[in-house]
Order: structure tokens, then sequence, then C-alpha cells
């Protein structure tokens, strides 16, 4: 990241690559990220602030987005001046949202759905189908809060 930011950028998690974006900068920032092998998926959240183009960068992204093969989910806040960007997103199948909570909240659910898949799989072959069932049901109500007794 410190051959594609300039110096002041955030070394850190979230990536803040500062007010004056280019879309080129996005492009280099997303495309470094995405190399990382600790680095499972990327969400854009893009203000319209800087020297950016919303359109410009929604057409961007969405090339990236086509070859990558980890999720990239877009936040473009600002309503009329990113109604176009999120056209481009729409019609290439990339996810945006308003807000960013809202494209946060989307990735975790993919995150927990990928993880459930994991544990899934993880049950032993051998197992009888309602022995390998009980255990995964085990293991995640253990991180699940307590039904009242009324619910059983």
């Amino acid at each position: 990241m410190n051959q594609v930011l300039p110096a002041f950028w955030s070394k850190a998690n979230p990536i803040d690559i500062l007010g004056d974006a280019s879309v080129e900068r996005y492009v280099n920032a997303i495309e470094a990220v995405l190399k990382d092998p600790g680095v499972h998926g990327v969400v854009v959240i893009y203000t319209p602030q800087g020297v950016a183009n919303a359109v410009d960068l929604a057409k961007a992204i969405s090339k990236i987005a086509k070859k990558s093969d980890k999720p990239i989910l877009t936040a473009m806040m600002g309503s009329k001046e990113v109604e176009k960007a999120r056209q481009v997103f729409y019609s290439n199948k990339v996810p945006t949202y308003e807000f960013p909570e809202e494209a946060i909240k989307t990735y975790l659910y993919m995150y927990h759905y990928a993880r459930n898949l994991e544990n899934l799989y993880e049950a032993p072959e051998d197992l009888p189908l309602d022995v390998a069932l009980r255990r995964i049901i085990s293991n995640c109500s253990s991180a699940m809060p307590r039904a009242p007794a009324t619910w059983c």
C-alpha cells in the first residue's frame, strides 16, 4: 500500500485513501488489497468530495469485480450525485448500497454464511447425518444467546 498511496495514508484497516483520491488511486488500492491472501473481500466507501468522478469510479470497480474471485461491495454516499454510478453497479451486478452500514451488514452475512458452510463440511462423513447435524448445531448454539424455555 505504501507504493500506491500517499505517505500519510491510514496504515490500518479500514484503509483511508484520502479525500483527494483519484479513480487511479482507488483502482491501485483495491487491486493491491485484493492481492493480499489475508483479505477475503473488499468494501469500497465513496463520498463525493475529491477528484474521483463517481461514474468513472463505478466503471473501474466493475471491471475489477468481474475479474476478482473475492467479493467487492460498494457504498456510494450522496443521493443524486451518485445515482448514475449506482446504475453502473446494478448493470454490472456489483452490490452497492447507499450507506456503509448496509454494505458491512451484507459482508458480515456473507462471511457467516461461508463460515457455516465450512463448518458443515467439517462433519466427518462416517457419522450418521443426525449426529453430524447435532454436533454442528451444538457448536453454533454455543455462540448464540439462550432462548427462553418456552421456545423449546
